[in-house]
């Protein structure tokens, strides 16, 4: 009982049945990921419940907080001082980082931005942490550019009315207010020229190039290849989000695949290391081991009932291993003191009637052997205890048939007698 107790005490609880997700906007491109998620969690008997939130810096905040679990969030975006309490599980796909210029001809690095009004996105997002590390990178610092904190649509209208002269986006290459600008005569793409530099510096970011035509083949945009960085979206979590979930969120993260686009696609791989996030150890263990054999062919819920009882594997097996050495004994008892106990009541009838100690119960002890007979024809005994049976079933035999002659006697001699007393 105190192995049962002790394992009780380290099993894990039972996973919750629903979990909370921290998207993004809604008409944006983490919500609608989101939607896939919550369709193949509920297959597996999870409620994942979707918390639309104005973008990374905000799921961030919701995670410190506790009021969500697990977010998506952009890399670059975490407190490089460090995160306590979360924890990044998987690298899902890139988002390009687009700086849209206004002008027949971009500067050929960031640094050419000096002096000008620069959209770093809305205060507090993803965007805007990064365009700030950017600039800072540059030597763009203090009054080296005006930041002008726009995002968005707003960004983009600024553009289109002058108001700014550059603009930083982290979204996809289908974006509409992408395509708005690029089909605009007057804005260029500013290239990364120094792509792997900067994919050398954080880790979280990834070189890519946009290739020739791949905007628009017929009008040929962009009209040559542009070398670009792009930060890598992750899913974070909080540090107490139960195992079970963890593993169930990477192996739905695999089914949902990731965004395609002009860049390719950039599957779910382990999580980057990233100032400030410490790389969840069962994600780590996903990644180089893979979903555990009972995942792989047992529902969510009977795989995590198992995991959990497995840990009371080892009292029973303590518990098992003298049974398997007292079993065979005690098989060997029962199975005998049947037979034993048959012969016990043979026995006694036999001994009575031999000593002629009670004459008047002969009748009555033969139909008792004949019902002891009958129920041997019942008995199931192993094979190797048919010895003892057979010689129990002779043996039967034989005392009935000593009764019976004790009874055949005892007629003929009551029926002379009888004779005699007429004679």
């Amino acid at each position: 009982m105190l192995g049962f107790a002790l394992a009780f005490h380290f099993m894990q609880p039972a996973p919750p049945g629903s979990l909370t997700l921290a998207t993004g906007d809604p008409e944006g491109a983490y919500h609608a990921y989101a939607l896939r998620y919550r369709d193949l969690m509920a297959r597996h008997g999870i409620d994942l419940v979707l918390r639309p939130t104005a973008g990374t810096m905000e799921n961030l905040d919701l995670l410190r907080k506790g009021e969500v679990s697990v977010a998506f969030v952009q890399g670059g975006t975490t407190n490089p001082v460090g995160e306590a309490g979360l924890e990044s599980l998987a690298s899902l796909f890139l988002e390009p980082i687009w700086v849209v210029t206004r002008g027949e001809e971009p500067p050929e690095r960031l640094a050419g931005l000096r002096g000008r009004r620069v959209a770093t996105g809305e205060s507090g997002s993803g965007t805007h942490a990064i365009a700030e590390t950017f600039l800072h990178d540059n030597g763009l610092d203090g009054t080296g550019v005006t930041r002008v904190d726009l995002g968005g649509r707003e960004a983009v209208n600024a553009l289109r009315a002058g108001e700014v002269d550059a603009a930083f986006f982290v979204t996809a290459p289908t974006s509409p207010l992408l395509r708005e600008l690029m089909d605009t005569a007057g804005f260029q793409l500013l290239p990364f020229t120094r792509q792997r530099a900067y994919a050398g510096r954080y880790p979280y970011l990834a070189p890519v190039t946009l290739g020739e035509g791949a905007l628009d083949l017929a009008r040929n945009i962009p009209p040559r290849d542009i070398p670009m960085v792009a930060a890598r979206a992750m899913l974070v979590a909080r540090e107490d989000l139960h195992p079970a979930l963890v593993t169930l969120l990477l192996q739905v993260a695999g089914e949902a695949g990731a965004p395609k686009g002009v860049f390719g696609t950039a599957g779910v791989d382990a999580p980057p290391p990233v100032r400030g996030l410490t790389p969840s150890r069962e994600a780590k263990r996903y990644f180089t081991q893979g979903p555990s054999i009972l995942q792989r062919y047992l529902p969510f819920w009977a795989a995590t009932l198992i995991d959990q009882l497995k840990i009371m594997l080892l009292p029973l097996v303590t518990l098992l291993l003298p049974l398997t050495k007292i079993g065979p004994p005690i098989y060997v008892w029962r199975t005998r003191f049947k037979i034993y106990r048959w012969y016990r009541i043979l026995h006694a009838i036999d001994q009575v009637h031999k000593r002629g100690l009670s004459p008047t119960t002969l009748e009555s002890d033969i139909e008792r052997v004949r019902a002891l007979e009958k129920e041997l024809t019942d008995i199931h005994v192993p094979l190797s205890y048919m010895t003892e049976f057979y010689d129990l079933h002779i043996h039967i035999a034989y005392v009935l048939r000593c009764l019976q002659e004790m009874a055949d006697a005892t007629e003929n001699g009551a029926g002379h007698k009888q004779n005699e007393e007429r004679a």
